[in-house]
């Protein structure tokens, strides 16, 4: 096996988020295998003055300012990923031959508790995404979808996984959805202004909102929307909040919609 040549910075010990640019740009066209920084937060020298960028955050930093290989290398990396964590998990050595990730003989301990943990698999791509689903995924998540398209795309996952042996009930349908929920047509439409005030792309009247298959009603409607996604499969719904300070509409789902849909 050839030497891996990596740089280790303490990042404790004076970091800034220009000298991390600099120190990354030349770790990144100098070659080097890998960058590596310390975990540690205050200085060992004892200088409580001295710059220290949190490791968790400088990493993130990183990783958002990294040139993103083409969109088919990161579909391939992705489904490489899921096949080494779902292989992993099952508790016996590992081989896998595949481009990216590969393993040899590889364990990784300890297990995830109860048995492992639910993959959750979001995309709607037939081509890609859907199979990596069917192979890998405990939970299949979509999003920007209507009720009326919904059943079309179970079905493609369903035969994906009946062509690859197995039972497609295995995998959870779930639906991340927007909604305006109020008490009365004044309550919506005030809502759906402060929405559109922080994500002006979204749809900008009831009707709009609805053919996107968003949720839009009084409480009573929204559990019947829910009620409605149901049947056609999905069994978890992942509310999107859009106004983080609107408690009062959280706490009305919670008092009128989540007993209903129990």
């Amino acid at each position: 096996m050839a030497m891996g040549v990596c740089l280790m910075i303490e990042g404790q010990e004076g970091l800034t988020w220009e000298r991390w640019r600099r120190l990354a740009r030349a770790a990144e066209d100098g070659g080097f295998e890998s960058l590596f920084r310390s975990d540690h937060l205050t200085g060992l020298s004892g200088d409580p003055k001295r710059p220290s960028l949190d490791t968790w955050a400088s990493l993130t930093w990183l990783a958002s300012n990294t040139p993103f290989p083409p969109l088919g290398e990161r579909m391939d990396r992705f489904e490489c990923g899921a096949r080494a964590i779902c292989a992993l998990w099952q508790g016996r050595p590992v081989t896998l031959e595949q481009p990216y990730y590969p393993l040899r003989n590889a364990e990784s301990y300890p297990l995830p508790p109860g048995g492992g943990v639910p993959l959750i698999v979001g995309g709607r791509g037939e081509k890609r995404t859907l199979p990596i689903v069917a192979a890998c995924a405990d939970e299949w998540n979509t999003t920007r979808i209507t009720r009326e398209e919904y059943p079309a795309k179970r079905a493609v996952l369903d035969a994906l996984c009946r062509a690859k042996g197995r039972e497609p009930k295995s995998i959870r349908g779930s639906l991340m959805v927007p909604y305006i929920v109020g008490r009365d047509a004044r309550e919506r439409e005030a809502r759906l202004a402060k929405a559109r005030q922080i994500f002006p792309r979204v749809p900008d009247s009831e009707a709009a909102w609805r053919a996107a298959g968003f949720l839009w009603g009084d409480p009573a409607a929204i559990a019947g929307e829910l009620k409605r996604w149901e049947a056609v499969g999905v069994t978890r719904v992942m509310l999107q909040t859009l106004d983080m300070e609107d408690v009062a509409a959280i706490e009305l789902l919670a008092r009128e919609v989540v007993p209903a849909c129990r």
